[in-house]
C-alpha cells in the first residue's frame, strides 16, 4: 500500500505544484495574458508536441490509430449521454454539452499520462488530446455559438501536425536530427504552459452555485467512469493503453469550453466555472483512487 501510496504521489504533487505556480501568479496580480498563450499553446505548442512526441518515440501505430477511435467513441457516449441527462433535467444543452462532454485531457491528462506511462504513455495520451482539440475549436464553438464553421478546422493547426504526424508514422519516416531537436524545444513549451495557464484561469473564474457544480461534478465522474469500464472491454486495453484510456475519461471539466461559453453564453459562465474548478478539485480524489484500486 505504500508503494502505491508513494507513486500517486509522485504523479500527482508534480502536477498540483506546477498549477499552484500558475495560481499564485493570479493571486500575486502578476501579468500573464490567457489569450496569447492559448494562442501559443494552439498554434506552437500543441502541434510541435504531437510531431516530436509520435515520431520521436517507439510507437505501436496500430495502437494510437485504435486510441485515436477509442477516444471519439468515448466523446461521442459522453455527448448522447449528457444531452439526454441536460434535456432530462430542463437544462440548456448548447451551454452545458460542451464542458460536460470534452474533458481537460491536455492540460491535467497528458502530464498525468507521462508520469503514470512514461513516454509512451504521453504518446497515447495525444491520441486523446488530437481528438479533443479539434473539437474543442469546431464542434464545441458551433453547439455554443448556435452557428457553424469549417473555417476553424481547416486552419487549426494541429489537424494538419497530426495528419503529418500519423501520415509518417505509417510510412516509417522521421525529420532530420536538426528539425527533431528544434520540434522537441518547441513542444517542451505545452505541458508546463498548459498547468500554468490551468492555476491561472482557476483563480480568475468568477464562480456561480457551487451547489449546482458539486452535483454535477459528482454525476460527471460516475459517466466517465461507466463509459471508461465498457470501452476498455470493448477495445480490450491492456497495460500502458489501458491505464491511458482511463486516466483520460476521468479527467475534468473543460477549462477551455468555458471559454466559448463566456463569449456566446456569459449569463451562464459562472456556473461552467464552478464545474471547472470543482471537477479540477476531485481530481486530487478521483484519480488517486483510480490509480490506487482500478488502474
Amino acid at each position: 500500500m505504500e508503494t502505491v501510496v508513494y507513486h500517486v504521489l509522485n504523479v500527482i504533487l508534480p502536477i498540483l505544484l506546477c498549477i499552484g505556480v500558475g495560481y499564485g501568479l493570479a493571486k500575486l496580480r502578476q501579468p500573464f495574458d490567457n489569450h496569447m498563450v492559448t494562442s501559443v499553446m494552439a498554434n506552437v505548442g500543441y502541434p510541435t508536441l504531437i510531431l516530436s512526441h509520435l515520431l520521436g518515440h517507439q510507437v505501436d501505430v496500430q495502437i494510437f490509430l485504435t486510441m485515436l477511435l477509442a477516444a471519439l467513441s468515448a466523446i461521442l457516449c459522453f455527448g448522447v449521454i449528457w444531452a439526454a441527462l441536460l434535456h432530462l433535467f430542463g437544462l440548456p444543452v448548447k451551454v452545458f454539452l460542451s464542458p460536460l462532454t470534452l474533458s481537460n485531457v491536455g492540460n491535467i491528462g497528458l502530464p498525468i499520462c507521462a508520469l503514470a506511462a512514461g513516454p509512451e504513455g504521453l504518446v497515447y495520451g495525444l491520441a486523446f488530446v488530437v481528438v479533443v482539440i479539434v473539437l474543442t475549436f469546431t464542434v464545441s464553438q458551433w453547439v455554443t455559438s448556435g452557428g457553424y464553421s469549417l473555417v476553424a478546422l481547416v486552419s487549426s493547426p494541429t489537424v494538419y501536425a497530426s495528419i503529418i504526424a500519423i501520415t509518417m508514422l505509417m510510412l516509417n519516416l522521421s525529420f532530420p536530427k536538426p528539425v527533431a531537436d528544434g520540434l522537441n524545444i518547441l513542444g517542451g513549451l505545452a505541458i508546463p504552459l498548459m498547468l500554468l495557464t490551468l492555476g491561472y484561469s482557476l483563480a480568475t473564474l468568477k464562480l456561480g452555485d457551487l451547489g449546482f457544480a458539486i452535483r454535477f461534478s459528482v454525476l460527471h465522474v460516475m459517466v466517465a467512469a461507466i463509459v471508461a469500464y465498457m470501452l476498455v472491454g470493448l477495445f480490450n486495453f491492456s497495460g500502458t493503453a489501458r491505464t491511458v484510456f482511463i486516466v483520460e475519461c476521468l479527467m475534468p471539466v473543460s477549462a477551455a469550453t468555458y471559454l466559448w461559453v463566456d463569449k456566446y453564453r456569459p449569463e451562464h459562465a459562472p456556473a461552467v466555472a464552478s464545474l471547472v474548478m470543482v471537477t479540477t478539485l476531485m481530481t486530487i480524489i478521483v484519480l488517486p483512487l483510480a490509480l490506487s484500486f482500478w488502474i
